[in-house]
């Protein structure tokens, strides 16, 4: 039960669906993300402003900061210079695959949100069966226009070039898995 758990909605699964054809069917949704100015962020002029502020104070030892200051101060600290868009929902993996006879390739110059509606599995009786209990995992993947070759196993190559960031990069007890592991097993 707890390698069915695992395994279904993780990265591993994720490549092997790649590789198998199956993203659709195994009910991944693949949405098209870019990255977007956080018009909340400051402008270069407000952190310039800010910084000759900070440099000035530290020589003067002036402890009396102005409200606009301070606003831009607070916005750097809380604020990400982009955010995500979603720009095209539910893409076809002809998007980010090619087949040829060569293998399968996954490759995409943007970044990746992968969804992933995920039931857990629990024993009742003698029986695996999934729980009512709806869990919707999401995920980024950034291949920054990297291509990776997808193996029959779900592994890939240059791993460690594919930046990954929401539940891909949570439990990673799929790695720990058989190569030859189905779900079920």
């Amino acid at each position: 039960m707890n390698r069915m758990n695992a395994y279904e909605g993780s990265l591993l699964h994720f490549f092997r669906s790649i590789h198998g054809n199956t993203v659709s069917a195994d009910q991944f949704i693949v949405n098209h993300v870019i990255r977007v100015p956080n018009p909340k962020y400051p402008t270069e002029e407000e952190l310039k402003t800010l910084k000759d502020f900070t440099d000035a104070a530290k020589l003067t030892k002036t402890l009396d900061i102005p409200s606009h200051l301070l606003d831009i101060s607070r916005r750097k600290n809380n604020q990400n210079p982009f955010a995500l868009a979603i720009i095209k929902t539910m893409i076809p993996d002809s998007d980010y695959v090619k087949r040829n006879s060569d293998g399968v390739l996954f490759s995409f110059k943007d970044i990746l949100q992968v969804n992933y509606k995920k039931y857990n599995y629990e024993l009742k009786g003698k029986e695996f069966i999934k729980s009512k209990n709806l869990a919707v995992i999401s995920s980024f993947l950034h291949p920054e226009g990297e291509t990776f070759e997808v193996s029959q196993d779900g592994s890939i190559s240059n791993p460690d070039l594919l930046l990954t960031e929401g539940d891909f990069t949570k439990n990673k007890i799929e790695n720990m898995l058989p190569l030859d592991y189905q779900l079920g097993d």
